[in-house]
């Protein structure tokens, strides 16, 4: 289906919205079978050889679907058999790879980040007070236990031993300051807690605690942005949702799972046969007015149909309010200060909507070095 929704969160509260887009996909290559493997960081992906797919998006491998179930993607037939009932991957070209759906460019929108006092004053900070010195990076001035309390280099310079930041420095042109070393340093190191791949408010130790289909992965940013006192520089993690012509977006939306795979739950109102997230209204029609139906009714989802229904089954979505754009609401997913001992199961049964994620996240975090400015 065509593009025709864009909304892009530079992760730091500033989100921009492209209207009417009518837009393909963007992806490198076209009409092809392969993707690159690595399901977060390489998801959707198009590839020819393995050399296309960037650092930690996997291998350049064929993709297909399985023959019993289309809605399943796969790699290989084992990827199909589930609870010992075999199926047969068929690997083919997928509609959004197809030259119908897709053009081979890229999206290419610019943004301006700040990081000066202001910044620097009301973000959280990045470790909550457990930033570590990383291994095999340059850093110079004191450390208390294996954390750092004066300056790093960014993580831009690697190292194995002292002598190597020295000869990076110089071969830049810089002074070499007092008390250079090259991490980590003696004593008891506690790392900065990881977060989920698409829910950055969730803190995790393992991809397990995180919702299914995500990975619990380094250096990602929380909501609206960070500020890492050690390294002197905001951190930020964008992200970007994509909403077609019949009003379905990106992310995953399933609440259960199955063989470690998203699936829906038994009442769930939108079937989701093929991922993605529902707004619950065809893009540009009057909500008010929604012509989406239930399969299990024959009147129109419609809230002037008489006698009146409850409020929660006026739209297919299940929403209360469609007009906050159901599935693709762009305050989802939640989960902001929830313990991180919570397991899948907890946030499926009482945390549902940290489990709504329309939003495809940059598997990292931009980083901005302190501008050094003052608050006037």
């Amino acid at each position: 289906m065509p593009l025709r929704k864009l909304l892009i969160d530079w992760g730091d509260s500033d989100l921009v919205s492209v209207d009417d887009a009518k837009l393909k996909n963007r992806k490198p290559f076209c009409s092809v079978l392969r993707e690159c493997s690595d399901p977060i960081r390489g998801q959707g992906l198009t590839c020819q050889t393995d050399a296309d797919c960037p650092p930690g998006a996997g291998q350049c491998l064929p993709l297909g679907t399985c023959d019993a179930t289309p809605a399943r993607t796969c790699r290989r037939d084992a990827d199909c058999s589930v609870g010992g009932i075999e199926d047969t991957c068929r690997i083919r070209t997928m509609f959004g790879n197809s030259a119908e759906a897709c053009q081979a460019d890229y999206f290419d929108f610019t943004h301006v980040y700040k990081c000066g006092a202001l910044e620097r004053a009301l973000l959280p900070d990045c470790a909550s007070g457990a930033v570590t010195v990383p291994e095999g990076i340059c850093y110079w001035g004191p450390t208390e236990h294996g954390f750092l309390t004066e300056n790093l280099f960014g993580g831009t310079i690697s190292c194995s031993e002292t002598s190597d930041c020295e000869t990076a420095l110089t071969s830049r042109g810089e002074a070499i300051p007092a008390g250079i070393n090259c991490g980590p340093p003696s004593g008891a190191v506690v790392p900065e807690k990881n977060r989920c791949s698409s829910n950055t408010a969730l803190k995790c130790d393992t991809s397990a605690q995180c919702p299914v289909g995500d990975e619990c992965l380094p250096g990602l940013a929380p909501t609206n942005g960070c500020f890492d006192a050690i390294s002197n520089s905001c951190r930020y993690t964008p992200k970007l949702m994509l909403e077609d012509n019949w009003g379905w977006c990106t992310g995953e939306c399933r609440l259960d799972e199955l063989a470690g795979s998203p699936q829906d739950t038994a009442d769930s109102s939108v079937r989701h046969t093929y991922g993605g997230c529902y707004s619950g209204s065809v893009l540009g029609r009057d909500v008010e007015g929604s012509n989406i139906r239930f399969n299990t009714r024959s009147d129109k989802a419609n809230r002037r149909i008489s006698p009146a229904r409850p409020t929660s089954e006026h739209y297919v979505s299940g929403y209360t309010d469609i007009k906050s754009n159901g599935e693709c609401a762009t305050g989802l997913p939640a989960g902001t200060g929830l313990d991180i001992s919570l397991t899948r199961d907890a946030l499926k049964t009482s945390y549902q909507s940290t489990l709504m994620r329309p939003w495809i996240t940059y598997p990292g975090s931009i980083q901005i070095r302190y501008s050094g400015e003052s608050i006037e």
